[in-house]
C-alpha cells in the first residue's frame, strides 16, 4: 500500500499544507506523522500507509507509546477544557476548526494519558466512536484518569450519525463548527468508578440532626455493581499481532480482549518448557498461563478462539497424521518402542489421561476449552463425594512441580512429569461464576491462579462480510512456528531442560520497581482481604508475562535478544494492571468480599428509617446487633457503603458525652434517600 500527502488531506477536505505544518512527511510510498513532546521534540513517528488510519496506521518498531499533541496542550489549558480522541486524524480536524485535542494511538493505548497532560484542564471530552472502538476507548480513558487522579469534569462526546470530528467534518466543513458545538451541548456526564479510599470528611450536621447542606455528591454505585471494564493493552504485542487481534474482533463482531487474552496463552504455550526466567537463584517461571475469558453465550467467543488456535489445529492434525504413518510402519515390524503421539494442545481430558500425554510432551502444550466452566466444575467429578486430588494435581502443575501419577494397573510403574507444562484458556459465561466460585474461593487458592479478562459484549449486529485478511493469520501463524522451534536444552544426564533467560540490568531495576509498588499495594490496610491471594499470585506472573513478551517481539523480529528487558518488565505491568482489574469485576460477581451481604444489612436498615439523613455507628450497631457481634465490625461495611458513595463520613463531630467523643456519625447520600423514598410512595 502508499498513500501521498495529496491523497490523505484530499480524502480528509485538508490541504497539504495545513498537514505540512503538522510535521507530516513523506517517506517513500509512506507518510511519517511526527508525536512530540510537551517542549515541542520529536519523541517518535508514526507510519501512514493508507488513507484509513485503521488498516494504515503502523508503529516504527521499538518506539514508545504516547498521546498525539502533547506540544498542543497550551490551547486545553487557555479554552478550559480537552477533547481525547482515538488516532491522529480526528486531532487534524478539530485543531485546524480551533478546538484543544488530544489523541490516543489507538483504543487499547490510553495507559500512555499522563497527569500532566491534563494540568490546568477542569473538562474533558471523551469522544465515542460506534462499535468495539467506543467500547474499548471511553472505559479506558475513564480508568486511566482514575488512575491519574483527574479531579475535573468528564463527559462523553458522540458524533451523532458520524463516525467521528473527521467523519462530521468531512460531511460538511461549513457546518463543522456549529454541528459540533451543538454536540457539545449535548453530552452526556461520567463518573470515574471509585476504590475503596479513605472515609472522607463531609459537612457537619446541622442543629436539627438533618445534614447540612452538603458538597456535590456523586450518584451512588450499586453495591452488585462489577465497574467498568478494563481494556486490554494491545501495546505489549508487536506490530502485526495487535493488527491481527484487532482484525479477529472485528470479524467476529467481538471486544478484542477475547483474542488478545487467548493469544497471550497460546503464544505461552508454544514457547512452553522450552524458556524459562530465573529471578533470582532457586526461583525461575516458565511462560505458562491460566486464563479465562468470561463472555456470554454468541457473543463472539468461540470464532475468536478458533481463529487463535487455528496454527495449533493445523499442526496438530500434521502430527497425527505422522503418527498414524509410523504406527503402521512400526505394526508391520514390532521392532523398538512404538511411536508416540505427540500433541500441541487438548481439549476434555481426564487428569489420569493428561499425565501420560504430559510425559510423552515434556515441551508442553495448551489445553483450549470453549466452555471452560465444564473444566473448572468438573474437577473431582469421578472422585466418591467429589472429592480428589484433581485440583492437588493441576495446583502443582501451575507451579511447575514434579508430578508423580499412579495409576492403576500401571505394569511400569508411576508415571513422572518432571517439568509439567499445561497452560488454559477458554471461555465461561458470566452465569456460571458462581458455581466456579463456590468450587474455589477461599479454601485451596485454586482461583486465585486463574486470570479473568471481563469485558462488556457488544451490541449484536448485521452481516458486515468482514473477515481476517489471510496475510494477518498467516502471520500469526508463523511467529506460532517460530516459537515452536524454540529448541529446549540438554545436559549431561541428557535430560532436555528449559533454557534459562535472566534478567538484564534494566530488567533487574524495572522489576524492584513493580515488586514495591505491588507489595505497597498488597500492604494497604484499605486492601480488600479477598483479592489477597490472585494479587500475591501476581508476582508470579509477571515474570511470565516478560516471557511471553520478550519471545513474541524476538519471533516477530522486534528484538534481537531472548534475555529479559526492562521494556518487557515494564510492559508485563501492564498486563498485571489488565488481568487485576478483571479478577476484580469477577470477584465482585462472586459476592466475595463479605463485607458486601454486612452492607445490604445496613442498607436495608436505612431503608426501614424512611428517609434520615444522619446516624451514628453505635446507633446502628444497636439497631443491627443480630448481624454485628462487635461494634468495630461495622467498619468495613461502612466503608464499603462509602467507596460506594451510598454514605460518607462527617468531619466535624464535636458532641461530647460524659467526657467522651460520640461515636462517628455519617451522612446519607440525597440521592440514595430520594430513591428510598420512591420505592417507599
Amino acid at each position: 500500500m502508499a498513500v501521498t500527502l495529496a491523497q490523505l488531506a484530499g480524502a480528509k477536505k485538508l490541504t497539504p499544507e495545513y498537514l505540512s505544518t503538522l510535521g507530516i512527511t513523506p517517506v517513500g510510498r509512506e507518510l511519517h506523522m511526527p508525536y512530540y513532546d510537551y517542549d515541542g521534540a520529536v519523541v517518535l513517528y508514526r507510519r501512514r500507509t493508507a488513507i484509513s488510519g485503521t488498516k494504515g496506521t503502523r508503529d516504527l518498531e521499538g518506539a514508545q507509546t504516547l498521546p498525539y499533541g502533547r506540544n498542543r496542550l497550551d490551547l486545553a489549558r487557555e479554552s478550559g477544557y480537552l477533547i481525547v480522541v482515538e488516532g491522529e486524524s480526528d486531532c487534524w480536524t478539530l485543531w485546524h476548526a480551533g478546538y484543544a485535542a488530544l489523541g490516543i494511538p489507538g483504543a487499547s493505548r490510553t495507559a500512555c494519558l499522563e497527569s500532566r497532560d491534563l494540568e490546568g484542564v477542569p473538562q474533558v471530552y471523551v469522544v465515542r466512536e460506534p462499535g468495539q472502538s467506543g467500547q474499548t476507548f471511553v472505559p479506558g480513558v475513564l480508568r486511566r484518569l482514575e488512575k491519574i487522579g483527574y479531579r475535573g469534569e468528564i463527559s462523553e462526546l458522540s458524533c451523532g450519525d458520524a463516525k467521528d470530528p473527521s467523519d462530521l467534518w468531512i460531511a460538511d466543513p461549513k457546518k463543522f463548527k456549529r454541528r459540533l458545538d451543538k454536540l457539545l451541548s449535548q453530552v452526556v456526564p461520567l463518573t470515574l468508578p471509585v476504590p475503596d479510599p479513605p472515609r472522607r470528611p463531609a459537612p457537619a450536621p446541622s442543629a436539627n440532626g438533618q445534614a447540612a447542606e452538603p458538597h456535590a455528591w456523586e450518584e451512588w454505585i450499586p453495591l452488585s455493581t462489577v465497574g467498568i471494564p478494563p481494556t486490554f493493552p494491545l501495546e505489549v504485542l508487536p506490530s502485526i499481532l495487535r493488527d491481527f487481534c484487532g482484525a479477529v474482533a472485528e470479524a467476529c463482531d467481538a471486544p478484542v480482549d477475547y483474542v488478545a487474552v487467548q493469544l497471550l496463552t497460546v503464544a505461552g504455550a508454544a514457547i512452553g518448557a522450552s524458556r524459562c526466567v530465573c529471578i533470582k537463584a532457586g526461583w525461575w517461571e516458565r511462560p505458562l498461563l491460566w486464563t479465562a475469558v468470561v463472555a456470554p453465550p454468541s457473543s463472539g467467543k468461540s470464532p475468536a478462539q478458533d481463529a487463535v488456535a487455528a496454527p495449533a489445529y493445523a499442526q496438530q492434525r500434521r502430527l497425527h497424521d505422522e503418527y498414524r504413518r509410523k504406527k503402521r510402519e512400526w505394526n508391520k515390524e514390532k521392532e523398538g518402542p512404538p511411536p508416540k503421539h505427540n500433541c500441541v494442545y487438548v481439549k476434555d481430558i481426564t487428569v489420569e489421561s493428561l499425565a501420560p500425554v504430559l510425559a510423552d510432551n515434556l515441551r508442553g502444550l495448551v489445553s483450549l476449552q470453549d466452555e471452560l466452566g465444564f473444566l473448572l466444575k468438573g474437577m473431582n467429578q469421578y472422585r466418591a463425594g467429589g472429592k480428589g486430588n484433581d485440583k492437588e494435581f493441576w495446583n502443582a502443575a501451575w507451579g511447575g512441580t514434579s508430578i508423580l501419577v499412579h495409576r492403576k494397573g500401571q505394569e511400569d510403574g508411576p508415571i513422572l512429569v518432571p517439568f509439567p507444562f499445561c497452560a488454559i484458556t477458554g471461555c465461561i459465561p458470566p452465569s456460571e461464576l458462581g458455581a466456579v466460585g463456590a468450587n474455589g474461593i477461599g479454601r485451596d487458592g485454586h482461583l486465585d491462579r486463574w486470570l479473568f479478562g471481563y469485558p462488556n459484549p457488544l451490541p449484536m449486529q448485521g452481516e458486515d462480510w468482514i473477515s481476517v485478511h489471510p496475510g494477518l493469520a498467516a502471520e500469526w501463524s508463523e511467529i506460532w512456528h517460530r516459537l515452536c522451534d524454540l529448541e529446549m536444552e540438554k545436559h549431561g544426564d541428557d535430560m532436555a531442560r528449559p533454557r534459562v533467560l535472566p534478567f538484564t540490568v534494566e530488567a533487574q531495576h524495572a522489576w524492584e520497581d513493580w515488586t514495591t509498588q505491588h507489595a505497597a499495594e498488597g500492604n494497604d490496610p484499605a486492601f480488600p482481604e479477598h483479592m489477597k491471594g490472585p494479587h500475591g499470585k501476581l508476582k508470579r506472573y509477571l515474570p511470565r508475562f516478560a516471557c511471553i513478551i520478550q519471545g513474541t517481539w524476538h519471533a516477530a523480529g522486534v528484538v534481537r535478544e531472548e534475555d529479559i528487558s526492562g521494556n518487557a518488565i515494564e510492559k508485563a505491568g501492564l498486563l498485571a494492571d489488565y488481568f487485576a482489574a478483571g479478577g476484580r469485576r469477577v470477584y465482585a460477581c462472586l459476592g466475595a468480599d463479605p463485607r458486601q451481604a454486612k452492607a445490604k444489612e445496613v442498607l436495608s436498615w436505612l431503608e426501614r428509617r424512611k428517609g434520615e439523613r444522619v446516624f451514628r455507628r453505635a446507633e446502628a450497631y444497636r439497631e443491627l446487633r443480630a448481624h454485628f457481634e462487635k461494634p468495630e465490625q461495622m467498619d468495613g461495611p461502612l466503608d464499603l457503603l462509602i467507596a460506594h458513595r451510598f454514605i460518607r463520613e462527617i468531619a466535624e463531630q464535636q458532641e461530647i458525652r460524659r467526657g467522651r467523643p460520640c461515636s462517628t456519625a455519617f451522612e446519607v447520600s440525597p440521592q440514595y434517600t430520594k430513591h428510598l423514598m420512591h420505592e417507599i410512595h
